[in-house]
């Protein structure tokens, strides 16, 4: 199973490129943590202007890469838009909502439960979900297809 490297986005114009735009004039440049693949889901390392794959269910999505990169180099993401993205071994409808599936894959949001007096694990764990979500699915697909989703974080 492979990204899928030829996502597009709107009217199917292939993603272009936008220089940084964080800090003003001071120009910032995104980094990558390991090797990224153009249409990879991306998340924050944790440290400033650094960007690797996304773990599954993670919560702290930034974008997908326009741009494949190695470790180190520049990253250019994309933090919203309708784009096809590569699913996980899990077919995806219309109208769901997808997560981080892990190696820059998406999958089905988990459905959320909550006991009528929830815990504080409970609590933790939805709002982890809630906050993993990274778009809502236009046109599905089966396992290790390509979703169309509007993607919005």
């Amino acid at each position: 199973m492979a990204i899928n490297k030829e996502y597009k986005v709107n009217e199917g114009n292939f993603i272009g490129h936008q220089e940084p735009q964080a800090l003003g004039s001071a120009q910032a440049k995104i980094f990558a943590k390991g090797a990224i693949t153009k249409g990879m889901v991306l998340e924050s390392t944790g440290t400033d202007w650094e960007v690797q794959a996304a773990s599954d269910g993670s919560t702290k999505v930034v974008g997908i890469a326009a741009f494949d990169a190695a470790d180190g180099e520049p990253v250019t993401l994309d933090t919203e838009g309708f784009v096809k993205l590569s699913a996980s071994n899990a077919a995806i409808a219309a109208g769901d909502r997808v997560v981080a599936a892990g190696n820059g894959y998406v999958k089905k949001m988990p459905a959320l439960t909550i006991s009528a007096s929830p815990t504080k694990a409970e609590i933790d764990a939805a709002l982890a979900a809630v906050l993993g979500k990274c778009g809502i699915v236009i046109a599905g697909c089966s396992a290790n297809g390509n979703p169309y989703v509007k993607w919005s974080i």
